[in-house]
């Protein structure tokens, strides 16, 4: 399974995954999930997903979910794109669709993301997304999407 967009492949995070990956630092948490999968296969789609550049045919940073949809039907989107491919709107397409992914689970009523206050790149790719924003705590600002 994976996610095709524009310029972008997205792709779930699983052991045979990692094959993929060249130049890319693994994170704690994507290690953590990755070996989580392994033993609950539900996590799969809820967590990671690689973000594959078509034309460097690179991996260039992970987005997805923090865990699956809570009984409310809530997920919490988390990203991170690679330094060098910042500034080309990567997040904001890669984020697009899993948005779009998420929101068509027949579990998922609501997307959030979270960052902080002062973070203009992140609040700019969640405008562009048309998410809005919710609660500020502590200087990290919440937002959300919801299915109508």
């Amino acid at each position: 399974m994976k996610i095709e967009t524009a310029r972008l492949d997205l792709i779930p995070c699983t052991p045979s995954a990692m094959a993929l990956i060249e130049h890319y630092t693994i994170t704690e948490r994507v290690k953590q999930h990755m070996y989580a999968i392994e033993d609950d296969i539900s996590l799969f789609g809820w967590g990671t997903w690689f973000v594959m550049d078509h034309t460097r045919q690179q991996i260039i940073g992970d987005v997805g979910f923090k865990s699956k949809p809570d009984q409310d039907g809530v997920v919490e989107m988390l990203y991170q794109i690679s330094h060098d491919a910042q500034g080309n709107g990567f997040a904001t397409e890669a984020l697009d669709a899993m948005i779009h992914w998420a929101l068509a689970q027949d579990e998922v009523y609501k997307v959030t993301a979270k960052c902080e206050s002062h973070n203009d790149a992140a609040i700019h790719v969640f405008k562009k997304l048309k998410m809005t924003p919710t609660a500020t705590h502590h200087n990290v600002l919440q937002w959300e999407i919801c299915q109508h």
